[in-house]
C-alpha cells in the first residue's frame, strides 16, 4: 500500500461558519489535517501515529509501546477506506479514522493544535433506532419468521426490521426456496450464540463478551453479518491473549479468513515472546499452520524494523 494517496472517499469537508477541513497525509507515520478559514488562512495540524498510534487502536495502550504504535493498522487499506468527516455543532467535528469515531474541537487560537479525542463506539445507522429495534424485539407477537438452531431451540424474528440489517437472512427470504416458504430457518449454531447475534441486531446486546467473542467470528463471516464481525475484532484486539487463547484466536481468525485478528495475534506473540519468536515455540499447531503462523510472524516483524527506521 503507498501512503501518498490514501483511497480516502472525503479529502474535503467544508464548515459552516468557519471554511473547510482537509485531510492531506493519512499514513502510517502521520495523520495531517489542515483547517482554512474563510480569509483561506491555512492551520496545519500534524498527529503524529509514531507517538500517539496506540490511540488509534483498540486496546494497543495495553499490549503495545508507542514506538511501534501498531503500524500494521494502518497499512490496512480497507480501515481507511471508510474515512468521514461530519461537522457536529458549530466547532466539533466527527473523523472516522480506520472505522472508529474521534471528535476533533476547532479552537478558537490560531497557533492552538486541538487532541483528537476518542469518541464512543456508535452503529451504523440503520432505518430504525436502537431503541426502537429493543423494544420491536420485546414483541414476539409480531414476529414473522423463526430461526432454529442446533439445540432446536426456535428464536422468533421480525423480517421487516433485520431484512436491512443483515443481507444474508434478505437473500434467504427473497429466494423463495423452502426456507422462504416456511418461514423457517436451521442455522448449526449453539442457543447461546444465536441469542448473542440476534441480541447484537436488535441493540440489545452492545458489548461483545470476551469469552464469546471466538465463537461469534465464524458466523458472523459465513452469515455475511459485518457490524458484527467488526465488534468482535475490537473485542478480541484489546483484551489480553495470554497463555494458549493467542493462538486459539489466531487458528479462529484463520479458519474465519480474518486478516486483523490474524494480524493482532502475530504481533501480541511477538510482544510478549520476544523478536526472536518462532512459530515452532507452538507444538500444538499443525505443520501446515506452522507455516502460516511463522510467515505472519516474519511480516509482523519486517513491518516493525521498516517502521523503527
Amino acid at each position: 500500500m503507498t501512503y501518498d494517496k490514501p483511497p480516502l472517499k472525503q479529502r474535503m469537508l467544508r464548515l459552516k461558519d468557519i471554511g473547510s477541513l482537509s485531510i492531506d497525509e493519512c499514513s502510517a507515520k502521520n495523520i495531517e489535517l489542515t483547517l482554512t478559514d474563510k480569509q483561506n488562512h491555512p492551520r496545519v495540524w500534524n498527529y503524529s501515529a509514531k507517538k500517539f498510534g496506540t490511540e488509534f487502536f483498540p486496546g494497543g495502550k495495553r499490549f503495545f509501546s508507542a514506538n511501534h504504535a501498531c503500524k500494521w493498522w494502518f497499512e490496512r487499506e480497507s480501515c481507511w477506506q471508510g474515512f468521514q468527516m461530519v461537522q457536529q455543532d458549530t466547532r466539533s467535528v466527527v473523523l472516522i479514522l480506520a472505522g472508529h469515531p474521534y471528535t476533533l474541537q476547532i479552537p478558537d487560537k490560531a497557533n492552538t493544535q486541538p487532541p483528537l479525542v476518542r469518541a464512543p463506539d456508535v452503529p451504523s445507522p440503520v432505518g430504525y433506532g436502537t431503541t426502537a429495534l429493543q423494544q420491536i424485539y420485546k414483541h414476539r407477537e409480531l414476529a414473522d419468521f423463526k430461526i432454529i438452531d442446533e439445540e432446536n431451540k426456535t428464536h422468533l424474528i421480525h423480517t421487516q426490521v433485520l431484512l436491512p440489517l443483515w443481507p444474508y437472512l434478505a437473500t434467504v427470504v427473497q429466494s423463495g426456496m423452502t426456507e422462504a416458504q416456511e418461514r423457517t430457518l436451521k442455522l448449526e449454531f449453539p442457543s447461546n450464540v444465536m441469542e448473542l447475534i440476534l441480541g447484537f441486531l436488535y441493540g440489545t446486546v452492545s458489548k461483545i463478551p470476551e469469552e464469546l467473542a471466538l465463537e461469534l467470528l465464524i458466523p458472523s463471516k459465513v452469515y455475511f453479518l459485518e457490524a458484527l464481525e467488526r465488534a468482535v475484532e475490537a473485542t478480541v484486539t484489546g483484551s489480553s491473549l495470554e497463555g494458549d487463547r493467542c493462538l486459539i484466536s489466531w487458528q479462529t481468525a484463520k479458519q474465519a479468513d480474518n486478516q486483523v485478528i490474524r494480524d493482532y495475534c502475530s504481533c501480541y506473540f511477538l510482544e510478549h515472546v520476544g523478536q526472536q519468536a518462532t512459530a515452532y515455540l507452538c507444538p500444538n499447531l499443525s505443520p501446515e499452520e506452522l507455516a502460516e503462523f511463522q510467515t505472519d510472524l516474519n511480516v509482523q516483524r519486517a513491518r516493525q524494523l521498516m517502521y523503527e527506521e
